[in-house]
């Protein structure tokens, strides 16, 4: 597991916290895979009673890192769809079959699909500081991570 993802147990709760803070934790694919292998070793182990999502500085998590999106890659639908699958659903999707509850501890910025992952997760608390925002419109996204753009249906 890279120090972008710190995994800790104390006192029967297992931390996972995302630390990118000069990016306010944007995840990567490389991230994501530390995330899940975090997730794997706290429900497996017999001392954690719970788990807590949270961020380093003064962001919990924007989702995606932007910056590693787009050029280069192949955008194909499919290739789009099965990435979003395979890779950036794959931790709300591991937070919704666990039996260890889960807290997203919610220390400031959570955009995107930094939202997602929180209300993926059984609790939520929130500092005074936390700010949320579902920001996929803006960059042209689809919600990847679970999350759901609002907009009026047409006969409103």
């Amino acid at each position: 597991m890279s120090d972008e993802v710190v995994f800790e147990v104390r006192d029967g709760v297992g931390l996972i916290r995302l630390n990118r803070p000069e990016k306010l934790n944007a995840f990567t694919n490389s991230m994501l895979e530390d995330w899940l292998e975090a997730l794997d070793e706290a429900e497996a182990r017999e001392d954690v009673r719970c788990i807590v999502i949270t961020g380093t500085g003064r962001g919990f998590t924007t989702g995606g890192d932007v910056s590693t999106m787009g050029g280069g890659q192949d955008n194909s639908p499919k290739t789009t769809k099965d990435r979003i699958w395979e890779t950036i659903q794959a931790v709300p999707k591991r937070l919704a079959g666990m039996d260890t509850p889960t807290i997203a501890a919610v220390n400031g910025v959570a955009t995107g699909g930094g939202v997602d992952v929180a209300l993926a997760c059984d609790i939520r608390v929130c500092a005074a500081s936390a700010r949320f925002a579902e920001t996929y419109s803006r960059l042209g996204l689809i919600p990847g991570a679970g999350g759901r753009i609002s907009c009026p249906a047409p006969w409103e």
